[in-house]
């Protein structure tokens, strides 16, 4: 990875932390209603996104330092720990608490090296080289829950705005393959998510990447 694309990443995380803020706006009035672990609000979606940039950011600190790596053993125990602990943090701090982990995250991300970037033996989890490790944390995750909170939640034109500002990193970081549209990991009601696609399909029929993301979750 070059200087081109370390610099490359330090960018989408500004993007992220730009629609973060707009995500805020959009989306207050469903933090009124009751969420539940399967039915996350804005403030427990953008808490999730923060809890696991610090993960992230935690792990490539470890590498760094040549420490022990934490894994996590549960997904499911390691999200919904997470979810309540941000029931307790006031809305008004939450997006603060992204903004400034994604500060740290970039720091983080400067302290790798160029030949860094393209190693695939660190201990990421994956094998993948570094660079895609960092893309999955800082792009495409949280391109997954913007878009579906806004196909969900039948707001299409921030879904847009976060699909269009998203979808390039989502496929650099899966090599032009649309599955990394796939939302399905996320669908608490699989054929409400069907529903909403078709709706978000015919109120988008000329955008190419919206129709891609249907495709991959219509069913």
């Amino acid at each position: 990875m070059d200087k081109i694309l370390s610099s490359e990443i330090i960018r989408i995380t500004e993007l992220v932390e730009n629609l973060a803020g707009r995500f805020w706006q959009e989306f207050s009035s469903d933090d009124s209603a009751d969420p539940t672990f399967s039915r996350w609000s804005a403030a427990d979606v953008l808490h999730h996104l923060t809890t696991w940039v610090a993960y992230s950011r935690e792990r490539l600190t470890a590498i760094l330092e040549n420490a022990s790596v934490r894994d996590i053993d549960d997904l499911e125990v390691f999200n919904r720990d997470a979810w309540e602990r941000g029931r307790t943090i006031p809305r008004m701090d939450l997006l603060q608490r992204f903004a400034d982990e994604l500060g740290r995250y970039r720091d983080t991300v400067t302290r790798f090296t160029a030949a860094d970037f393209d190693r695939t033996d660190l201990p990421t989890g994956f094998d993948w080289p570094l660079w895609k490790y960092i893309l999955l944390d800082t792009a495409v995750h949280p391109g997954w829950h913007f878009v579906y909170h806004g196909i969900t939640r039948g707001n299409f034109e921030f879904a847009v705005a976060a699909l269009d500002t998203l979808a390039p990193a989502m496929l650099k970081f899966s090599g032009g393959d649309e599955s990394v549209f796939d939302l399905s990991e996320l669908a608490d009601d699989p054929a409400g998510l069907a529903g909403a696609c078709a709706s978000f399909a015919a109120a988008c029929p000329d955008n190419a990447q919206v129709q891609a993301l249907v495709r991959k979750n219509q069913g």
